[in-house]
Formats: C-alpha cells, structure tokens, sequence
C-alpha cells in the first residue's frame, strides 16, 4: 500500500490516541514522583504494536474500516481497569470482576465500533477524531503542566571529610520499616502489644529508643536527609539522587574503603538501584509506574490469575527482609570488604505481604491503595518474625561487630485510625546496635538526621556534632506543603514528661 496523506493521517490519530492513556496515567501519577523513563518506552511499545496493526488490516480491509477497528480496541482495552474499579464498585467484591469487565468491555468495542464505522466514512472524519484528540489530550496536559515537580535548588552543606582512617571497620546496616509505628502508638491506636518483640531486640544488645520521632512524615524526605546527614530541603521536593547512591554518607565510607550493597524495595520505582552502588539486590522485573499502567488493561489480570500466575510470578515482587539479609551476608563472606547495607522494606505499609498464619498473602492488584488497620495489624506481627530471624542471622554471621539501624522511616498516617494529632506520623521506631564501646555516642533523643552522624562517631571512635533535631509534617491542599512542627513535638514531649 502507497502512503498517501490520508494513509499518513490515520497513522498519526491512532498514534496520538494510543498515546494517551500514557500521558492521562502520568497526569495523575506525576505528582507522586512515580513516573519514571520506563513509562514512555511503554507507550511506545504499544504505539508501534497498534499501528503495527492497522498496517496488517488495512491489507484485507478498507482504510477507514481499519481505522475504526483499531481505535475501537484501543481505547476500550485501556478502559478494561476503569471498568473493573466500576463492576468492583457496584458488587463489593473481587470475585469475577475481571470476566464481567471483559464483557462490558467488548460492549464497549461493539459500541465504538459501530460509532466510528458510521461517522469516519463521512466526510467530517478529520473533524471528529480532532475533537476527540482535544477531549482526551488537552486536560490531562493541563493536569501534567499544574503537577509537575517544580525545579528546586536545594541546600547541601559542604563535603563532609575525615582525618585519617576508622578505628573500627564494622559493617553499617540501615534497614527501613515502612511506616512501622512506635510501641505506644501501636498499643494506644491498634491495641497491638510490642513489648516482646522490643525485648527481643534490647536481648541482643539493641538500644531502644522509646519516645523516638522522625524528621519528616514522608519516606523520601526521611530517608535522603538520614543519607545526607543533615537538612537539604524545606519543602516536599527531594533529591532521589542522594537515596540512589549519591549520599554523604557514602562519599565518607567510599573514602575509607567501603563498599555498598542496596537492596530495591520492588514497587516503588524511586527506590531502585542506578549502576553506582557495587552490589544490587533486585526485586521484580517490572517497579509500580509499569505495573499501575497494566492494570488499564486486561493483561495484569490475565499476569494474576491463577493459570498464569506461576509464569509471572517474578515479575512484580516486594522485597522480603530474611531473603534479602541471606543474600547479603553471602556476599559479604565471599568479599572481604566492609560494607555499608541500604534496605527499604516497604512492611508493614500496605500493600498486604501476609495471612493471618504468616503464609505469604496473594494480591491480585498490590498496588499501595490505603492503609487499614486490618492489613497492619496482621502484617506487623509476621514482619516482626522475619526482622528477629534476620537481625539473628547478622549476630552470627557478621563477624565486624555491625552498626544496625533498625528503623522507620514515620510512623501510622492519621487517617488509618481517625486521628487529627499532627505529629502522629512522626512517631517512629528507632532501635539501633552498635559496638559497645560506641554507646557514649547515644543521644537521648536521636533521631534519623542524625543516624550516619552516629555511625561515624563510632566508627572513628570521636565524636562528630549532632544535628539540631527538627521535625516537618506535610499538609495536602491544592498544594501540598511542609511544615514544621518542632515546637509542637517539643510541647508534646514536655507533656509526656509530667
């Protein structure tokens, strides 16, 4: 077939049609800070796969037939999970969603179809699919242009260097509980007892810390100013070049001959490895911007069901502690190198990871959704056997005598128990072990700022200062601000104390 202009038209409508559940998916993901490049490469892989097909139809059928065919199956097959939200909705029930979305979607086709075959054989056919562009392309543009991260100058401190080389070599591990929430708050919100786990780990020479508190209610912003060793920003934008191996902290240990290991939390595509850290331990093949752009589409549900699940099973996983510890520890046997260890557990936040028994728990759609109370309360307590099982494993094999951060990076949101206290989020959970001789460095309200201060105070057995403890909530409005809460935790503290 000889392109002409019309041939050439058709190509570009189902092209910019095809684009565009990529540019509505990131329209409403941007301001997450989830999209990533994988996002395009996507789109264009499906782009090609429907313009592929156009090329094969029109060889049997006529331009326009073509055309609406392709447009029809396009826009319905990216409906498929707006459908099922729908069917979901209306039954309250996952139970064969799927199979009643995928006759509503072939209605849908059958629907489009019949529209399109009757009106692109007219004459106005440029001016409907134009239209029908401007619906579907110029609002999510808008949203995109009103969403997109503001470019932002942050604030470094100067490179941090130390004089000569580390009395200790001991290995550094910072682990990272999603959301796991302070044993008062546990007990007082969730009528969870932690008290046995905690004395587990205070057993194994842990230091607890039970009026611990985080800088920020928000995972990036917590976890680089911990790597940055000290405040960078003062409003919700974050660096992710520090929390991906460009931190302060790893310029010093690089300096004194350590090596890294990071471990990918799986789903949060913001946490993965970059090339620069010296082993990666990965979580599934595909990260949380490509597994929600599935889930527009039948294919997920075809991915997670039970015929072909087994077949698709490592390509959407969250990342489990005892695994990732096992593996980490065999690395570092076989490399007679010190390490500094970086591992985002994304438990006991949602989604759910185990049954009631601890068994592993099957989600069709693990997306992150809302936190429920149900969720964390039957996660926690089996998240609680794989860290004792894991932390044991370090004491045994882990002959440098670590340095082990085992923490949150906030605690609960408010809205999981209907709780307007404002700094609710910030009650965390901070227990860390270290050489003996290191326990002059604690502090009596450490909190994650100053994490890798303490690290290298123990590790050069001399005191590096402190960061002055500050604390910042995020409020959501049109605009999503940081505020800084410090002289109400100060307040809250005086409270506790009477």
């Amino acid at each position: 077939m000889k392109l002409n202009f019309k041939s050439l038209q058709n190509y570009i409508f189902i092209s910019l049609i095809t684009l565009w559940p990529i540019v509505h998916f990131t329209s409403i993901n941007i301001g997450e800070n989830i999209i990533s490049v994988r996002v395009i490469y996507f789109g264009l892989f499906f782009c090609f796969l429907f313009l592929f097909l156009y090329r094969i139809k029109t060889i049997f059928l006529e331009e326009e037939v073509a055309l609406s065919l392709v447009l029809s199956l396009v826009i319905a097959f990216f409906l498929f999970g707006s459908i099922e939200k729908l069917v979901f909705n209306f039954r309250n029930t996952i139970e064969h969603s799927a199979k009643i979305a995928i006759f509503f979607q072939f209605l849908l086709f059958l629907t489009l179809n019949y529209f399109f075959s009757k009106f692109l054989r007219k004459n106005n056919k440029f001016k409907l699919l134009t239209t029908l562009l401007v619906v579907l392309w110029v609002f999510p543009l808008l949203k995109i242009i009103h969403n997109f991260p503001q470019t932002q100058e942050f604030k470094f401190s100067k490179p941090m260097t130390i004089n000569g080389n580390f009395v200790l070599k001991s290995n550094v591990y910072y682990i990272i509980l999603d959301e796991y929430a302070r044993e008062d708050v546990l007990m007082d919100y969730l009528s969870i007892n932690n008290i046995e786990f905690i004395k587990k780990l205070k057993n194994m020479d842990f230091e607890y810390f039970p009026n611990s508190l985080s800088n920020y209610d928000t995972t990036p912003l917590s976890i680089s100013t911990t790597l940055n060793m000290d405040y960078y920003t003062y409003n919700t934008n974050y660096d992710v070049d520090i929390i991906q191996n460009k931190s302060r902290i790893l310029q010093i240990l690089k300096e004194q001959g350590y090596k890294n290991i990071f471990v990918e939390s799986g789903g949060n595509s913001q946490i993965t490895c970059n090339g620069l850290e010296d082993y990666c331990i990965k979580s599934g093949t595909i990260s949380d911007d490509i597994a929600l752009l599935l889930q527009m589409t039948p294919l997920w549900r075809i991915m997670r069901s039970d015929k072909f699940y087994r077949y698709f099973e490592g390509i959407y996983l969250l990342t489990d502690l005892k695994k990732s510890i096992d593996r980490i520890l065999q690395i570092i046997k076989k490399d007679n190198s010190s390490f500094f260890v970086f591992s985002h557990i994304l438990s006991p936040h949602n989604p759910q990871r185990y049954n009631k028994d601890c068994s592993k728990f099957f989600s069709i759609n693990p997306g992150l959704g809302t936190a429920t109370k149900e969720q964390y309360s039957i996660d926690l307590p089996c998240l609680n056997v794989d860290v004792i099982s894991s932390v044991k494993s370090i004491i045994k094999q882990d002959k440098s005598d670590p340095i082990i951060f085992l923490t949150s990076d906030h605690g609960i949101a408010r809205s999981m128990v209907d709780n307007n206290d404002e700094i609710l989020r910030l009650k965390n959970l901070i227990l860390i072990k270290s050489p003996k001789q290191c326990s002059k460095f604690y502090t009596k309200n450490l909190t994650p700022v100053n994490f890798m201060n303490f690290a290298i105070s123990c590790l050069q057995d001399k005191n590096l200062p402190f960061k002055k403890n500050r604390h910042f909530v995020t409020i959501k409005g049109e605009q999503t601000q940081l505020v800084e809460v410090t002289d109400l935790v100060k307040e809250a503290e005086l409270l506790d104390d009477k």
